[in-house]
């Protein structure tokens, strides 16, 4: 798969690097997270609220209100408003028993903040029914397509044109999808996440991690000429909770942990950057005269030598494959000819692994590290 269209993970001290190349709409600055304000619909008897803990990357919602459902709705709504196609993702848990089984949390759409407005929302009940439910017309009665599944975390919401798409699952299974076409909402919409106690004398809690607002490339994207941004994430692999760790317009590519846990490498733009994650601060990795390097760069197993392949500015041999000090200096060509894709070090550092283009034919090929006569492994 090509590097614009694939997630690249690298595992290392219990925790997943994510590169999501789909990103958050504008990097814009909101009130409550990426969110612009939240609000109370309907005549709730108990305001709700809602608020963002920035170092848990977790919003927590609480509400009132009777249900989202009939002619007119009462709940807690945390929003912010878009235009065209968007994919929302996050994980909800209710926080307690709950009072009423019925209680709901999830995505929704609106096209106002009355509370008979058009809407479409992903939701999750506290006795685990899971539907989407969408009201097409002003004060109109809501319709419901139950899930086959009970019991989701994982909610996932998608605008594709007039297409409302559902992709609901418990954390780790496969998602379930649902959707409708046409539910009567403009371009411009209210998008949010929500709780509804159904029961208008309590309030309910809910918390939502992994939230994300993503806009998908556009039909007629042209890869390599055109971005829509990039995010590098960690990803705890027992709880499953992600963290945004650096995000930009453009394409970041295959983060590498160092192996003290400290530091990441990525490439951007044909150049290599360490990532201090204290700091969350990038710094440009000196390579020299090495400056168009893709995504197949590798650290050695002890963490002190950077392999890499780059483009070597001569259209008979292409990319070629070199060697750095971690630390950035002069690299060594290592290939003696070309197009030569790295893919990574021998334990023991003595030789790299990489994929060699030669006759007209790809095969694997190790070559010793320190430079020396590449050995064919396998043929076509």
């Amino acid at each position: 798969m090509k590097e614009h269209v694939k997630q690249l993970l690298k595992v290392t001290l219990g925790c997943v690097l994510l590169l999501q190349l789909t990103v958050n709409q504008a990097f814009a600055q909101k009130t409550i997270g990426e969110f612009e304000a939240s609000t109370d619909i309907g005549k709730v008897v108990h305001k709700g609220s809602a608020a963002y803990n920035a170092k848990k990357q977790e919003y927590i919602l609480s509400g009132s209100g009777t249900n989202v459902w009939g002619k007119h709705d009462e709940f807690r709504y945390l929003y912010t408003r878009m235009k065209g196609d968007f994919i929302l993702q996050a994980r909800g848990v209710f926080i307690g028993k709950g009072v009423d089984p019925h209680r709901k949390m999830g995505w929704m759409l609106r096209s106002g903040l009355d509370s008979g407005a058009t809407m479409v929302n992903a939701t999750v009940h506290g006795d685990g029914l899971t539907s989407l439910q969408y009201r097409n017309e002003p004060n109109g009665e809501v319709v419901e397509n139950r899930s086959t599944i009970t019991g989701a975390d994982v909610i996932q919401l998608e605008r594709r044109g007039k297409q409302y798409i559902m992709s609901v699952a418990k954390f780790g299974d496969p998602f379930t999808v649902t959707q409708i076409t046409d539910a009567g909402l403009e371009d411009e919409v209210y998008v949010g996440l929500f709780i509804c106690a159904h029961n208008k004398n309590v309030l309910e809690k809910v918390t939502f991690d992994n939230v994300r607002i993503n806009i998908p490339a556009k039909v007629d994207f042209v890869p390599y000429k055109e971005y829509i941004g990039s995010r590098i994430e960690c990803m705890d692999v027992t709880t499953g909770t992600r963290e945004v760790l650096f995000q930009a317009p453009g394409s970041l590519q295959a983060p590498n942990w160092t192996p003290d846990g400290k530091t990441l490498l990525y490439n951007k733009s044909g150049l290599i950057y360490t990532f201090d994650l204290k700091t969350r601060k990038p710094k440009l990795l000196n390579t020299d005269f090495v400056k168009n390097n893709n995504n197949d760069h590798t650290l050695s197993f002890d963490g002190k030598m950077l392999g890499l392949s780059s483009s070597s500015g001569d259209p008979k041999f292409g990319s070629m494959v070199y060697t750095v000090p971690v630390k950035g200096g002069v690299p060594k060509q290592i290939t003696p000819t070309g197009p030569s894709y790295l893919h990574g070090w021998s334990p023991d550092g003595k030789y790299l692994i990489f994929t060699g283009q030669r006759n007209n034919d790809f095969d694997i090929y190790k070559v010793p590290s320190a430079g020396g006569p590449e050995v064919q492994l396998t043929t076509s």
